[in-house]
């Protein structure tokens, strides 16, 4: 099987399954019991610590390097893999520090989908010659 072919794919794939799920996340967040959309209500309504600036910042920050690596995934670029990792790390640094969230299970399910595809991806890049200099020359034997 092509590893160009896959890895294209699930990056397309994983994209579309982080937009999915955020849109489910918030045309569903109505649908969670009452006591849920209220406390859900009561956090947005807390005002901004230094910590939570914290987190915007450093989010953003590795979301942007996060797209970056995707184009650059999807583009075949050798360094988005060293990229793709960074921010996939950053990101998941980040979690600690969030506190509690709560989604409807259909959201939860749509970022699990997504957690696996970028699962199959650093498998790819990490265990295959799929980004490496000699794809080229190797793309025959694959």
């Amino acid at each position: 099987m092509n590893h160009t072919k896959i890895l294209k794919s699930l990056v397309v794939l994983e994209f579309i399954l982080i937009i999915l799920g955020l849109i489910v996340g918030f045309y569903l967040e109505n649908s969670l019991p009452k006591e849920l959309k209220n406390w859900l209500d009561s956090q947005t309504a807390l005002p901004m610590t230094t910590k939570d600036e914290f987190s915007l910042y450093w989010g953003l920050s590795f979301i942007i390097t996060y797209l970056i690596s995707m184009i650059g995934l999807y583009l075949l670029k050798p360094w988005s893999k060293r990229l793709y990792i960074i921010s996939t790390v950053g990101l998941f640094c980040i979690y600690p520090i969030l506190g509690p969230t709560v989604e409807h299970a259909a959201s939860t399910l749509i970022n699990e989908m997504a957690s696996i595809c970028s699962g199959c991806i650093f498998a790819l890049i990490l265990f295959t010659p799929v980004l490496s200099k000699m794809k080229k020359s190797n793309q025959g034997s694959e």
